[in-house]
């Protein structure tokens, strides 16, 4: 959608959908409740377009982040999940179907597009952007997309379940949820991919190196499963 974006000073203009409404209220929730990894919503323009606040920096695309700012995009997401939690969205609050959780589920509003093409690192902050997708879910739903694309989690990444094991302790996940977490990346994943390819097509999918079925994106996954704990070794974190 980054054609569909368009800087005015210190603003950014977007096409606006149904979802609007719903992503402002959420996004003034969050100015509210003095969660910085946001950018402000400013109302509408003439041309019926959205209008948010512009958030200097860098985004992280397509470097991989060091462990120190991989345990620090974990604590932003904790953060942000912290933040929304008080949040009591509208009655009629429209959502965006694309990368929402398929169990409808609603633990939390989740951002549903945390990766690393969507994270501002400034001088002084790091915030997400692109909030369109937003939408009730579960809490580990969220965090799957952000582990397979900051870790990254892949076979070929020898590092992979180490540094998974940063982002999940950064994050103060419990032993049990970090298994857990595992399972749901291939579905999250398989999911994202969908919302890429009708996004920006097939060879966007294809040069991202999403290609194949769920049961081929959730081998990596499985193949990283650590052994199972003992019953009676998983204590939860408070």
């Amino acid at each position: 959608m980054a054609g569909e974006v368009l800087r005015v000073g210190h603003t950014v203009r977007r096409r606006a959908g149904p979802w609007t409404p719903a992503v402002h209220e959420l996004l003034r929730h969050l100015e509210q409740v003095d969660f910085q990894g946001a950018p402000r919503a400013l109302g509408m323009d003439r041309h019926d377009r959205e209008i948010l606040s512009f958030i200097p920096g860098d985004v992280v695309h397509p470097r991989m982040l060091d462990d120190a700012d991989l345990a620090r995009v974990a604590r932003l997401i904790r953060d942000y999940h912290a933040a929304v939690a008080s949040f009591m969205p509208s009655a009629v609050a429209h959502w965006q179907t694309d990368g929402r959780d398929p169990t409808v589920a609603d633990e939390l509003v989740c951002h549903n597009d945390l990766a690393p093409r969507n994270l501002i690192v400034g001088e002084q902050s790091w915030a997400s952007i692109d909030w369109d997708l937003v939408a009730p879910g579960r809490c580990l739903w969220d965090l799957a997309p952000p582990v397979c694309n900051f870790v990254p989690l892949w076979p070929e990444q020898p590092a992979g379940i180490r540094r998974y094991r940063v982002s999940c302790e950064a994050y103060g996940l419990a032993r049990a949820d970090e298994r857990e977490l595992l399972k749901r990346c291939a579905r999250a994943y398989e999911t994202h991919v969908a919302h890429v390819g009708r996004q920006c097509g097939p060879r966007a999918v294809r040069g991202s190196g999403t290609r194949g079925p769920r049961r081929q994106l959730a081998a990596p996954f499985q193949s990283s499963l650590p052994p199972a704990m003992p019953t009676g070794a998983v204590r939860r974190k408070h």
